[in-house]
């Protein structure tokens, strides 16, 4: 566990600086500073965008209405751990690097599953983002349950 955010240095429980690295959206779970929660509360469709916002971005009160906007989803504190650890920790998900040659043997390249005990185990991030989905009103990955991978199945076209 950290004392501080290793980005922002706020301590424990303090919410995040403005454009901090770290912190996870509470909308979708992402990295807050690269995802497009901020242009959808404000209605616009990210791939769609007005000219002017496209080139220049949100003006000065568009930004602080959708900060305020996401406020109201309640933003995410720092905890002392990096987003998702908390969770692959609750799952067991881990793995070590394996940085053998992938044309020597064709197996045991990258990133191999293990145990929280392996000497190397380390946070498996990429496997929490693969196979679980954003649970808003926990603020938390979660494994899905085949109707809510149905629902959201459904709202990315995948249906």
């Amino acid at each position: 566990m950290r004392k501080n955010c290793p980005d922002c240095g706020v301590g424990l429980f303090e919410f995040h600086a403005p454009c901090c690295d770290v912190e996870r959206c509470p909308i979708c779970g992402g990295q807050m500073l690269s995802c497009n929660c901020h242009l959808m509360v404000l209605g616009y469709d990210p791939d769609n965008l007005p000219e002017d916002i496209y080139e220049g971005g949100l003006d000065d009160l568009q930004t602080e209405k959708a900060s305020m906007l996401i406020d109201k989803e309640g933003r995410i504190p720092w905890n002392g751990k990096w987003p998702g650890e908390e969770e692959c920790e609750m799952y067991g998900l881990y793995s070590y690097f394996d940085q053998k040659d992938p044309k020597a043997d064709g197996k045991n390249y990258g990133h191999i599953p293990c145990g929280k005990d392996h000497p190397e185990a380390q946070h498996d991030l990429n496997r929490l983002y693969k196979e679980y989905v954003w649970d808003k009103s926990k603020k938390k990955m979660v494994k899905p349950d085949s109707k809510k991978a149905d629902a959201i199945g459904d709202k990315e076209g995948g249906k």
